[in-house]
């Protein structure tokens, strides 16, 4: 399957315009979601527990290598006091001590500075709150509150370091993005 269709020049009968085959992106979209929401509920099941999964994270790869929509947030449970609304897969597995897990998921493209609900980052909602909303804000949580091994609060450290990186190259590009969208604008 493609997800392009080739329009004829009806002058020469070369196919030089592609077009969108609107069908199979919506086949695709829609397949990214399904695993999405698969893989939000195995790193829900992962937080709440604190445990490994017992599969030791199979189907969380399986997900991931199929293709699941890492952007997707847990709202399946909005309204509820359980505070997951509007987590990512990667800030569940955070939360449910998973480094190994959470690094696949962030090598995998998980996307860490996310616009919430309210058109703010992530960061900077942190900083307007009392509480740490974020991936970056849990791993600070695990590094200072959580009593692990000095080996493992450094692997920790390190990743928050490459969440911060990620964080930093996510606002230089949705800048370039908003940049080149008001010159298209003015053009």
């Amino acid at each position: 399957m493609t997800n392009a269709l080739l329009k004829m020049d009806e002058r020469d009968g070369s196919s030089d315009t592609v077009r969108s085959n609107l069908a199979v992106l919506g086949l695709a979209n829609r397949h990214k979601e399904i695993r999405g929401r698969d893989l939000l509920g195995k790193c829900r099941s992962v937080q709440i527990k604190r445990a490994p999964p017992r599969d030791a994270g199979a189907r969380i790869r399986a997900l991931v290598d199929a293709a699941a929509d890492l952007t997707l947030r847990d709202y399946g449970n909005a309204g509820s006091v359980d505070g997951n609304v509007g987590k990512t897969a990667m800030w569940l597995l955070i939360e449910g001590m998973q480094l190994e897990l959470a690094r696949e998921l962030f090598y995998a493209g998980a996307v860490v500075s996310f616009p919430n609900d309210q058109a703010a980052d992530s960061v900077s909602y942190t900083k307007n709150s009392k509480k740490n909303p974020s991936c970056i804000g849990a791993v600070e949580k695990i590094i200072s509150s959580v009593s692990i091994t000095l080996k493992e609060k450094m692997e920790w450290k390190k990743f928050l370091e490459s969440l911060r990186n990620r964080e930093d190259d996510e606002k230089l590009a949705r800048k370039e993005k908003e940049r080149t969208r008001e010159e298209a604008n003015e053009a």
